[in-house]
């Protein structure tokens, strides 16, 4: 069977697959003709030369058709090629034998199931139109009485008619069979696809984790040298502009070691490595912690950072760095886009189910309904490089998200152009244990 698959399927194995699928379907097509054809000329007594040829020719079509799959590696034209020939031995044969009431006429609808089978539109539409032209060409003879004037004569019709049907049969398993092969190379396909992905982004997450870890030794390093230079821990430096500049490098090297640590983050979460430590927590304390964090921030910017904290909250089971984690990113967002003089509110609460909520909210800029969605997938901005007004890479709400959905809670965001943002931070029932009084 191999001989007939062409030599470029063999650097492809799906396509390989699929033309073994189809040279298989072709052979068994030609032995199944063959095994009738033997059969037929064993029921009758006295064939006429006309019945070997046309017999013949449905026998070797097939072969045909894989011989052409060889040579071109055309599937659909192999298939529509051979359904072709074969299609047009059935009519002629049903044409000059009884019409409609011919043997033959089981075959057509065995080829329509069999073309079905390859699941590509183009082969079920030929095919499809093939049959109807023969069933038309067999139909307008017989309503009109335009018969050839030559009739094949067949004394053991019924016979011929159950020998015709089982073949039409045949033909339809052939399809349901060649139907099954090809969803089987589909999902062949699809697992291979998906096994790429999944291969090319382990691989994206342990560059970058290298890389991250790479980068951030030696940053960590200029971060402290940064500091004695700006403390002038081992005596002044004379010009003030290096005080200066040191407090620069400072803080540049604090940036880019946020964007390195959050790119440390995404590898873990998406290499799913983030396992988190359950602890017993009291919300407001860990709220008021963050607030005591960010509080020199808020002054430095002019931002009012105020809490609405409802006492005697229930104890959240959680992690404790990782929620941490969210409300310090959220809060960071909330100054970096809120104008000076504006407040910054953060609240934590009970829901009417059980949950506890944690909200946070600004009266910066907003963001556009239609950008809401988006703002939780990675590397995303509501302005492009070029205009926004504020740094970052875009990853703070995705990571965000994804750690909150570790706890199997939920982030809500509700918000619209020049009427600020609100975030609630959603926590399952079944996290809360019991009262922190």
């Amino acid at each position: 069977m191999d001989f007939f698959v062409p030599e470029q399927a063999h650097e492809n194995e799906r396509f390989a697959y699929l033309c073994r699928s189809v040279v298989q379907s072709f052979l068994t097509i030609s032995i199944v003709a063959a095994v009738v054809a033997i059969c037929y000329f064993t029921m009758r007594e006295n064939p006429v030369p006309l019945e070997y040829a046309l017999l013949l020719g449905g026998t070797v079509s097939p072969v045909a058709g894989a011989l052409f799959l060889r040579l071109t590696a055309w599937v659909n034209t192999s298939v529509i090629l051979t359904c072709l020939i074969g299609v047009s031995v059935i009519t002629v044969y049903a044409m000059l034998s009884n019409g409609l009431s011919s043997p033959a006429l089981p075959f057509l609808f065995g080829f329509l199931v069999m073309g079905s089978g390859f699941e590509r539109r183009r082969i079920t539409v030929a095919i499809s139109v093939l049959i109807a032209t023969a069933l038309s060409l067999l139909y307008v003879p017989g309503t009109f009485n335009l018969r050839p004037a030559y009739q094949i004569p067949l004394g053991d019709l019924p016979l011929l008619q159950y020998l015709g049907l089982m073949a039409g049969l045949t033909l339809m398993a052939i399809g349901l069979y060649t139907m099954a092969a090809t969803w089987r190379a589909q999902r062949l396909r699809l697992k291979g696809a998906l096994n790429q992905a999944r291969i090319a982004n382990e691989a994206k997450s342990q560059f970058l984790a290298n890389m991250s870890h790479e980068l951030r030794t030696p940053l960590n390093a200029i971060i402290g040298f940064s500091e004695v230079l700006k403390d002038q821990m081992l005596g002044p430096m004379g010009n003030p502009k290096y005080t200066e500049y040191s407090d620069d490098i400072q803080s540049s090297g604090h940036h880019l070691l946020k964007i390195i640590n959050e790119v440390l983050d995404i590898s873990a979460i998406e290499s799913r490595e983030v396992k988190l430590v359950d602890e017993e927590i009291d919300t407001n304390f860990l709220v008021t912690n963050c607030l005591a964090m960010l509080s020199s921030r808020s002054e430095r910017g002019g931002i009012n950072l105020k809490s609405h904290l409802t006492p005697d909250l229930p104890l959240l089971r959680a992690d404790a760095t990782r929620v941490r984690q969210i409300v310090i990113n959220l809060l960071a967002n909330a100054l970096k886009f809120s104008p000076a003089e504006s407040d910054v509110v953060i609240e934590t609460f009970q829901e009417e189910d059980g949950g506890l909520t944690i909200e946070i909210s600004d009266s910066g800029a907003g963001i556009p309904k239609e950008d809401i969605p988006r703002m939780l997938e990675p590397f995303t901005q509501v302005h492009d490089v070029n205009s926004r007004p504020h740094d970052g890479v875009g990853l703070g709400l995705y990571i965000t998200n994804r750690l909150v959905k570790l706890h199997g809670g939920r982030l809500d965001i509700v918000s619209d152009l020049g009427r600020g943002t609100t975030v609630f931070i959603r926590f399952p029932k079944e996290r809360i244990l019991l009262s922190a009084a």
